[in-house]
């Protein structure tokens, strides 16, 4: 056994689509997701090295993430970042 465990998600992309098995940062991530719901995450909300990297590597698995664009905060409106959403 290797020295850090790996975290592991076993996921079933309904109705007909495969079983997914996902390792380490992206099972996280997904599980962040799944979490949030509606809410989303964003990486301020939610803080990990690589979010745009984890999305990605999702949605190539076959995964579909809704992304849609959250103001900053109200000292800066025009500033904006993705936030993804967990809802598929």
């Amino acid at each position: 056994m290797s020295r850090h465990a790996s975290f592991r998600v076993w996921v079933r992309v309904e109705p007909d689509g495969p079983t997914l098995t996902l390792i380490g940062r992206d099972a996280w991530a997904l599980q962040k997701l799944i979490e949030a719901g509606d809410a989303g995450v964003t990486p301020l909300d939610t803080p990990g090295p690589r979010w745009s990297g984890y999305v990605h590597k999702l949605r190539r698995a076959g995964l579909v993430l809704r992304q849609s664009m959250k103001a900053m905060a109200v000292r800066f409106p025009a500033l904006m970042h993705g936030m993804c959403c967990g809802r598929m």
